[in-house]
């Protein structure tokens, strides 16, 4: 029976009609295909002939047992069922081969098809609450994301199937007048049920309202698109409810974080020695505990210890108070897998898998930070010896001179959640002072915290005017509103605010047509990694360690994360940590943007594009390269 993280894509192909031969000559309809993740490949002969690869797991009948059984619990000599009746084993062994496999679902009540003249047993399908509580409760509403397509589309699939086996299929609702498809559908309760995916734009989030979220496979969501969903729920104060689910890859995850900002909640199993109870979250008692045939007592292996009798124990209950609950749930709390031959499975994977593979994949236990491509290091070696005060008095008294000031802004989330006591977010403001050479000193840092937008607007305003800052770059994600304020205020010219649009698109960057403001795309990931090498050769400063420490620390917090795109290409993203801010790095990134446009870097190769910035800029021939910038400077010289 494959489990749930052991399906990486599952299509309904009830649609196409397709058929597979059966036990006594009859052809019964397929109704999924489920592709595994990688798994281990087995081969299985017989006496008369057949043969075929498949994964250890996958069920076969044989003739002593009423329960199919495993590939990989079988013997030589064995008698399994075949298309031509009962046949010996002749061979059963593991190739050593790795790779994704395929299962079937079936129309029938055995659920036995013949796979190369061997009768098999299908598997189990993903389940669905969310389409539970649409029928049962009244006007339920809610969302249910997901990072990719993909995994939309399995749910989609595995919802419409649960309909169509139940009291309500498909047509009970669009017989009345409601809509229901794969991705959208209504209950004559009030309720309706969306689905969408999110992995690098939130675009399409906005305008829904609901109260409840789902946010399934949370471990490769990005924290940055949470602001969105909260503006989704905002209209419901009082019973608004969010769920994240998924197997958290490492600790820098949304999902951990998430859990770590909840009541985390950890099963304890009961025991008579003398500890009492054992905790499932100790990575170093989880060997000790683990047996053929159940979980045993770490202290007195004699003790076979009985899963479904413990409790959740949280760290934290004053969140669990909040109706803040979060869990970790290892697969040997669920009835099924407690004890017994049932456990044999968690057992086996105990045994192939890497002990931390088992401890994410299996017990739910994330163990390992993400990939980081900046260090402590790396950033202090950006530092210089002056403070943020002695920096600001040398720009403002002329003793430093700049070609050009840039300011970059991102905004983020600006009022205080004392509940979660830990923010994701913040608005921060950046001025930054372009050498002769390109580089860029960190000139003015304000992070933004406990304010409303509009005090918050005014506030960078000033500041960009008091530094004679010449173009600023904002966050066009979470900001229009506010955006829109320092364009209509009188006090910048417009055209010297541009707005950036994260995107994965092909180009680093381009137009997104507006009527009213200057939109541009910005490849995400190649102005994060140009930024990134910039500050590993030091083309970056700014002021001493323990002056700018809380702001660089920012670039800490985002790591890498290799996913796949709705195509199937493999990319890699940066996200940021899941519990941590990195807005300073982002409002870094848009300066760095600016500057880059004006002296016209090879990073970005669209030259339609630059000269139409430069136009809008005011400058009528942009430096094709860096030392020629003084050409920009009005009698001044670049020092410091």
């Amino acid at each position: 029976m494959l489990l749930d993280h052991e399906i990486a894509e599952e299509r309904s192909v009830e649609h196409l009609d397709r058929k597979v031969l059966a036990p006594g000559g009859v052809f019964i309809r397929v109704t999924h295909v489920c592709k595994t993740v990688p798994m281990e490949v087995w081969r299985l002969e017989t006496t008369a002939g057949h043969a075929m690869e498949c994964a250890g797991k996958h069920l076969v009948v044989v003739a002593k047992d009423i329960d199919p059984v495993p590939v990989d619990q079988l013997r030589r000599g064995d008698l399994i069922v075949t298309d031509q009746g009962f046949h010996q084993v002749s061979v059963v062994e593991n190739t050593g081969e790795v790779r994704a496999l395929y299962d079937l679902r079936v129309d029938s009540e055995d659920h036995l098809y013949i796979t190369d003249g061997i009768v098999s047993h299908n598997s189990t399908g993903l389940g669905a609450a969310e389409l539970f509580k649409f029928n049962i409760f009244p006007n339920y509403r809610s969302i249910y994301l997901t990072p990719l397509k993909e995994h939309s589309k399995t749910i989609a699939d595995t919802m419409l199937n649960l309909q169509r086996g139940s009291l309500y299929p498909p047509e009970y609702y669009t017989s009345r007048g409601y809509r229901n498809n794969m991705y959208y559908k209504e209950s004559p309760k009030g309720g309706s049920i969306k689905l969408l995916h999110i992995l690098t734009d939130p675009t399409k989030i906005r305008g829904n309202s609901v109260p409840s979220v789902v946010i399934d496979e949370a471990q490769d969501f990005d924290p940055e698109h949470l602001p969105e969903i909260e503006q989704v729920q905002k209209s419901f104060r009082k019973n608004r409810t969010i769920i994240f689910a998924g197997t958290s890859k490492d600790l820098d995850t949304c999902l951990e974080a998430q859990y770590r900002l909840g009541s985390m909640g950890v099963w304890h199993i009961p025991c008579g020695c003398k500890d009492k109870f054992h905790p499932l979250d100790d990575p170093e008692t989880i060997p000790a505990m683990m047996s053929v045939d159940g979980l045993r007592c770490p202290n007195d292996h004699s003790r076979l210890l009985n899963p479904m009798g413990g409790s959740f124990v949280h760290a934290n209950r004053a969140k669990l108070n909040l109706n803040m609950p979060s869990f970790h749930l290892p697969q040997v709390i669920v009835p099924q897998y407690a004890r017994g031959a049932e456990f044999s499975d968690i057992w086996k994977d105990f045994k192939r898998y890497d002990f931390k593979k088992f401890l994410t994949e299996v017990w739910g236990i994330a163990v390992d930070s993400g990939l980081t491509e900046l260090t402590e290091t790396d950033v202090k070696k950006c530092c210089t010896d002056k403070t943020f005060s002695q920096t600001q008095a040398d720009y403002l008294n002329g003793k430093v001179r700049y070609v050009k000031l840039f300011s970059g802004v991102d905004w983020g989330g600006s009022d205080w959640e004392p509940a979660y006591r830990s923010k994701l977010s913040y608005t921060v403001h950046t001025i930054w002072g372009m050498r002769n050479d390109g580089t860029l000193d960190l000139v003015y840092a304000h992070r933004y915290s406990g304010m409303n937008y509009r005090d918050i607007s005014g506030t960078i305003v000033a500041a960009h005017n008091k530094y004679k800052t010449f173009a600023m770059g904002t966050d066009n994600g979470g900001g229009q509103y506010y955006n829109a304020y320092m364009r209509d205020c009188g006090r910048i010219p417009t055209n010297l605010i541009v707005h950036f649009q994260y995107t994965d698109t092909k180009l680093v960057l381009d137009r997104i047509p507006h009527p009213e403001a200057h939109i541009m795309s910005l490849h995400r990931s190649d102005s994060i990694s140009a930024l990134i090498a910039d500050i590993k050769d030091q083309k970056v400063s700014w002021p001493r360690w323990d002056d700018s420490a809380p702001f660089v620390l920012d670039c800490l917090n985002i790591r890498r994360n290799i996913t796949e795109t709705n195509s199937g290409r493999t990319i890699l993203r940066y996200i940021k940590h899941g519990a941590k801010a990195d807005d300073f790095m982002m409002s870094m990134n848009y300066a760095a943007m600016m500057k880059r446009v004006v002296n016209r870097e090879s990073l970005i190769p669209n030259s339609q594009v630059l000269d139409e910035l430069a136009a809008l800029f005011g400058l009528q021939a942009i430096s094709q390269n860096t030392s020629s910038g003084l050409d920009m400077l009005d009698g001044g010289y670049v020092s410091g």
